[in-house]
């Protein structure tokens, strides 16, 4: 966890789920379940005098709130990206596209898993 090592900072951490907590972090959990609104996020930067927002790249309406409450208060944000999804397939020219689309369907697959799909697919590893 990159930020183990600071003994000298305070941390929240919200999370839906409890996160696993580096031993000798110094902070709060606090566990929380989107959305938020503007006004709590700003009630809970103030009340905590958080000075500094670090947050992932959620790519979810869910973290607007805490980002216009960040920048209303004059708290700087560290956006954290998240992670390359899985490598897709690829093909060399569009004739092989159209030609694996084709294969795709005629076993009846999709060229997008579904979310069921892929849960399926995470079970059977």
């Amino acid at each position: 966890t990159p930020f183990a090592g600071l003994r000298d900072v305070w941390f929240i951490l919200r999370s839906i789920e409890s996160p696993d907590v580096p031993d000798g972090l110094h902070g709060e959990v606090l566990l929380a379940r989107p959305p938020f609104t503007v006004e709590a996020e700003r009630a809970l930067l103030t009340t905590h005098r958080i000075d500094v927002l670090v947050t992932k790249d959620s790519g979810a309406s869910a973290t607007t709130a805490k980002l216009v409450a960040a920048c209303e208060l004059g708290v700087p944000v560290v956006m954290v990206d998240r992670p390359p999804g899985p490598p897709g397939p690829m093909v060399e020219s569009v004739p092989d596209a159209i030609a694996w689309l084709a294969s795709l369907v005629a076993r009846g697959e999709t060229a997008v898993p579904t979310r069921a799909h892929r849960a399926t697919q995470a079970r059977s590893r």
